[in-house]
């Protein structure tokens, strides 16, 4: 899209019209959700725009699409380096969703990238990272030359900002989401208990002593507190309750 062209003026803040969702409607190409991003960028005021949809694979960055209006120059450095501003602004955006003021802070590992930026008219921006789901997250930039942002026009238009921000990454995320099965790191792997083992503790959690369960069995009692003692082991107890416990939260007895 070109703003002159299409007669768009930079602007205070968004005025939605009914039919305005539709320019994020996933069933939208690729070319037509990035106009719909320049046609928000301009009217919150800024005259570029950035948008990079990635995922994470095996400790690697995989950019499923790239798109920008910055001047030629930008775009030979962004064709020699293409995840530049990605990998300077992962690790300062990837723990929050807030959108981040383009300032010295920001850009701290690399000053001379924001040297390069504003000597090439991209000098007062805000970027934020919409991490998804399922694997593919956006990370959107809006910039212009003149003027810098102040924290009222930041306090004025944040909301803009996450909305339009929203809407960009769910027309264009969902088109390259993993579906395959992905581990839970979160989740405690489930203990390996032999079919003996397992027997003993559901006697015991019958409220039964180490001579009922060996007599029950038909093994010496011996084994039994042998098999007590590895039990508590492997589902980390600090005694036999506890394992008894343990083994319930895990579904096996």
């Amino acid at each position: 899209m070109d703003p002159k062209k299409n007669n768009l003026q930079l602007g205070d803040g968004m005025h939605w019209l009914a039919n305005d969702l539709d320019r994020f409607s996933c069933g939208q190409d690729v070319d037509a959700i990035f106009d719909a991003l320049l046609w928000g960028a301009m009217q919150l005021g800024f005259e570029h725009c950035e948008v990079v949809v990635f995922a994470e694979r095996h400790g690697k960055r995989l950019i499923h699409f790239q798109r920008h209006n910055y001047p030629p120059v930008i775009s030979c450095f962004n064709n020699e380096n293409p995840q530049w501003m990605l990998a300077l602004l992962f690790e300062k955006l990837s723990n929050t969703q807030i959108p981040q003021l383009w300032d010295d802070e920001l850009f701290s590992v690399c000053p001379d990238t924001r040297q390069h930026c504003q000597a090439h008219g991209l000098c007062h921006g805000v970027t934020r990272m919409v991490q998804g789901l399922h694997g593919c997250n956006t990370l959107i930039s809006l910039c212009r030359r003149e003027d810098g942002i102040t924290a009222q026009e930041f306090y004025d238009k944040v909301a803009d900002v996450l909305w339009l921000t929203n809407l960009v990454h769910g027309a264009l995320a969902p088109r390259w989401r993993d579906t395959s099965p992905r581990p839970d790191s979160n989740r405690v792997a489930r203990p390996q208990l032999s079919s003996r083992e397992l027997e003993v503790l559901k006697c015991a959690s019958q409220g039964m002593t180490s001579e009922r369960v060996a007599t029950a069995l038909a093994v010496s009692q011996r084994t039994v507190n042998f098999h007590i003692a590895r039990c508590i082991e492997k589902l980390g107890a600090s005694n036999k309750l506890s394992a008894v416990v343990k083994a319930m939260q895990h579904g096996l007895i």
